[in-house]
């Protein structure tokens, strides 16, 4: 691992939550692997939520993600049956969505008679909600997620009865407040930066 890599990873450990600003191909993935591995590793129930703003990036990311040896689902377009839907919350403990797909589906089928309980249930169940690509969540699109994920913490508060939101670990492109950021999109507080000054991958000589 390089610094940056362990330095977030602890925090993470600790029940912090982590944005992270590092260069690009720094090994951000591994941030989020390794965090989700400790999380399901404590509590084999757990669910992860893995969000991508776009669903071109979900079927790389769900490759990724199968290399940590759990069993990965996706939610999107391409698998729209309830039956299927249903079976991919059941049975894996790390889902795949865009921001779309919690809203439309996730949250817009809570009191579905079919579909109801066993969304409530994941909700209830997740532990660790995994961002990337934050800098893109900005304009109409960011204060639309704002409210979103106020809304899934809410659900998953109300669930649990313990009110308790779930961790959060964030990626982002370099920004000027990332702390502030990431408050301001997920609405929960206590981010810790893990900052470009921290970067540790090997870089080309710039000038």
């Amino acid at each position: 691992l390089w610094t940056h890599q362990l330095n977030a990873i602890v925090e993470s450990k600790k029940g912090n939550n982590v944005c992270v600003t590092t260069s690009t191909s720094s090994g951000k993935t591994e941030i989020f692997q390794v965090s989700a591995i400790e999380v399901l590793e404590k509590n084999p129930k757990a669910k992860v939520l893995a969000v991508y703003p776009m669903k071109a990036l979900n079927r790389q990311q769900v490759e990724r993600w199968e290399k940590t040896g759990y069993s990965v689902g996706k939610i999107d377009g391409d698998n729209t049956g309830n039956d299927e839907r249903k079976a991919i919350l059941d049975n894996n403990q790390i889902v795949v969505m865009t921001p779309d797909v919690i809203h439309a589906f996730l949250l817009g089928r809570l009191n579905d008679s079919n579909l109801g309980n066993c969304i409530k249930t994941f909700i209830k169940n997740i532990s660790l909600v995994i961002i990337d690509e934050l800098h893109l969540y900005k304009g109409v699109f960011g204060t639309n997620s704002a409210y979103l994920f106020r809304r899934l913490n809410n659900v998953h508060r109300l669930l649990r009865k313990d009110g308790n939101f779930p961790q959060y670990i964030a990626a982002s492109a370099t920004l000027p407040n990332a702390a502030e950021h990431s408050f301001n999109i997920t609405g929960v507080n206590g981010f810790v930066e893990i900052g470009i000054e921290q970067d540790a991958s090997p870089a080309a000589e710039k000038t």
